[in-house]
């Protein structure tokens, strides 16, 4: 693959977590491990675009590619937050 061809294959993912590996760049980064951890524990993999607006709206990045280490940290705190609520609110039920 080219990067072009790379970039275009993220365009369009069927879930968040190969949206997020298909980064392949950034594998290396725990911070982006993490992320994908959490996209799959809230139940955000059957859509992309749930990850990408969260991170285009708390880290004002438009490509998940392009969070720094201290950004990736704030969206990982964000999602940590929304499944800490999401676990209440089952809890409550």
């Amino acid at each position: 693959n080219t990067r072009k061809e790379a970039i275009m294959d993220t365009e369009n993912p069927k879930t968040a977590i190969e949206y997020i590996h298909s980064l392949g760049r950034f594998s290396g980064k725990p911070g982006l491990h993490r992320i994908k951890a959490l996209c799959e524990a809230l139940g955000w993999n059957d859509d992309p675009r749930r990850i990408q607006g969260f991170v285009k709206r708390v880290a004002h990045v438009d490509r998940i590619e392009w969070l720094n280490m201290a950004q990736c940290e704030k969206v990982i705190e964000g999602l940590k937050a929304i499944l800490a609520r999401q676990r209440r609110k089952e809890a409550e039920l």
